[in-house]
């Protein structure tokens, strides 16, 4: 099994740290590597680390534009941060990719209904 794939499996069970190291390991081998990049991203915005989380999901959707995770990342990391307005671009951005994201729908509804 890839490292990427580990990196999914990891986060899928809530292991954010452990993760976002295997994450990093794959984006090591294959910098252009979408699914590591939002993996690490959405490690990085569910353990704080705002930032790094922002420009992982930046790059991963810049490589793939439908990436799901990526979208999740973003929308959490520009959230935790307060950035209200940029969450809810992300958020719709995030539904015109895919119209059946329900973290999409929600933070979408919560910015409408603020």
């Amino acid at each position: 099994m890839g490292l990427a794939r580990q990196a999914h499996r990891a986060l899928a069970l809530g292991d954010y740290g452990a993760g976002g190291a295997q994450a990093a390991g794959a984006l090591g081998l294959d910098g252009a590597h979408a699914a590591a990049g939002a993996a690490r991203a959405l490690a990085g915005a569910r353990t704080g680390r705002l930032d790094e989380g922002l420009s992982d999901a930046e790059k991963a959707l810049a490589l793939d534009p439908d990436n799901k995770q990526a979208h999740e990342a973003k929308m959490r990391a520009l959230n935790a941060a307060g950035r209200y307005n940029d969450a809810l671009v992300a958020a719709l951005a995030a539904l015109r990719s895919d119209d059946s994201n329900a973290l999409a729908h929600y933070m979408s509804a919560m910015a409408y209904n603020g």
